[in-house]
């Protein structure tokens, strides 16, 4: 009876199977292995128990085993494993922070070239989503895969019997960032940009064809806004703008998180997704290369430009309803629409193709290195410290996030109609943007105890919290 339970809880996960062994336990690599959590107690009749877990790992790899714990939601005696265990937490259904990414990889590669004998051990909860985030980020790191798509393949196909392993977007989205970072060379330091407005590219039907949303962001795990309840947008609409009173810093990783305001008082999760600032540029060549410049996303370049130059002008700022866009028109050849089978991998440097300057005096503010921005430095409420953002230079940036990228609404055909897209318009700052060939060449004067699999998105079907 314990044993089918455990083959239900893993699903379709590659368990291992030997020498008396059946342990939800995958070698990705030979001295790679992925893991659900070693769990005790009544825990451990469905899931690996730490006791099975300890024997199976004395005996394979006696001495030469390290443990990668990466659950911010649980522990154990570290003791357990003769000390042998490296804490590199972060929360179930979300992307890490990305600073905590090439620690990890260090990490596990010092390790790993010590002795060629040492097996690194990775494990979240249900070892799969997070875990696959690490590890592919570790094979990019180590030069055993080139491109990000390949190497995401590769973990799914290794640990699931469906090629299902990182199947969250912003998490897929995070590895693509450090494969990037790596290709280009690139050293990492967070940028302020200002978040002007979001746009819905067609209409969600939470709630009689249309919806009512907000939405919260999160900098840096703090929450630093909460919208206004858009509650004007029609069901003949094709597009609608959810405008926001001024414009708001974000710095580094962000996460914004979409309600929708049901009838009676209650709400329910639409979707959520995670981006870094300092990979804005990559958004937009990728959007470029991929013939994604449809008059969709110039119409909200142009609309967004409108409204930096009528913000700049202004003296005060007030609360702004939202404002149906007029129909977008039909893209012409390559469309930027794309189905839910998913999107081409991020991996080239991006180059902005609309400017909107405004030259008055510069601010003073921190060099910038790649992506044009300024340096942030966030204080405690996740705001950006330090920069005058009401003159210099501004660019307008859009970035395309289609169903396929957007986690929860990539699985949901019941709300979301194919061609829905969530455009973030964003306005960066200070400095002006250095020169970047398209053919992925720089240039720049600076070098640059629930017993379900929880790693997909199945937290959206549990009660919502207050925002």
């Amino acid at each position: 009876m314990a044993t089918k339970l455990k083959h239900l809880v893993s699903k379709k996960k590659r368990r291992f199977l030997d020498s008396g062994f059946d342990l939800d336990l995958t070698y990705i690599k030979p001295n790679i292995v992925a893991m659900g959590f070693p769990s005790e107690r009544l825990e451990g009749i469905f899931r690996n128990h730490m006791d099975e877990v300890v024997r199976f790992f004395d005996a394979k790899h006696s001495d030469h085993y390290k443990v990668y714990n990466l659950c911010s939601e649980r522990s154990y005696d570290p003791s357990k494993f003769h000390q042998r265990v490296a804490t590199y937490p972060f929360e179930d259904h979300n992307a890490p922070p990305f600073e905590l990414i090439k620690p990890f990889c260090e990490d596990m590669d010092e390790w790993l070239k010590a002795d060629d004998r040492n097996v690194a051990v990775v494990h979240c909860k249900a070892g799969k989503g997070r875990t696959g985030v690490m590890i592919c980020s570790y094979l990019l790191h180590d030069r055993l895969f080139d491109s990000t798509g390949d190497a995401l393949q590769f973990y799914g196909e290794a640990r699931t019997q469906n090629a299902k392993g990182v199947t969250i977007p912003s998490q897929r989205r995070y590895v693509q960032y450090y494969g990037h970072l790596l290709r280009f060379n690139l050293t990492y330091s967070p940028k302020t940009v200002l978040l002007r407005s979001i746009r819905f590219i067609s209409i969600p039907t939470m709630q009689g064809g249309t919806c009512v949303p907000y939405f919260s962001v999160k900098v840096q795990k703090v929450k630093i806004y909460t919208s206004k309840v858009y509650d004007h947008i029609k069901r003949t609409d094709s597009a609608a703008d959810l405008l926001l009173p001024q414009e708001l810093p974000l710095c580094g990783d962000v996460k914004v998180e979409f309600f929708h305001q049901a009838r009676f008082g209650g709400k329910e999760k639409m979707f959520v997704f995670w981006f870094n600032t300092f990979f804005i540029d990559m958004h937009l060549l990728q959007q470029q290369t991929y013939h994604h410049r449809s008059s969709s996303h110039k119409q909200t370049t142009d609309y967004a430009d409108h409204l930096l130059s009528d913000r700049h002008s202004s003296t005060t700022s007030s609360d702004i309803s939202l404002q149906p866009s007029q129909p977008a028109k039909k893209p012409h050849g390559h469309g930027h629409h794309r189905n839910r089978s998913g999107t081409p991998a991020m991996d080239s440097a991006s180059v902005p193709k609309s400017k909107t300057k405004h030259q008055k005096d510069r601010a003073t503010s921190p060099s910038a290195s790649s992506g044009g921005s300024t340096d942030c430095h966030s204080n405690d409420t996740g705001a950006s410290a330090g920069i005058d953002l009401s003159t210099g230079y501004h660019e307008t940036a859009v970035i395309i996030l289609p169903c396929s990228e957007l986690d929860r609404a990539n699985k949901d055909k019941k709300h979301y109609p194919d061609n829905f897209e969530v455009h973030i318009v964003l306005s960066k700052v200070g400095q002006t943007p250095k020169s970047i060939d398209l053919d992925g060449d720089w240039s720049s004067e600076d070098n640059a105890t629930d017993i379900s699999d929880t790693d997909d998105e199945d937290e959206w079907n549990t009660p919502v919290s207050e925002v």
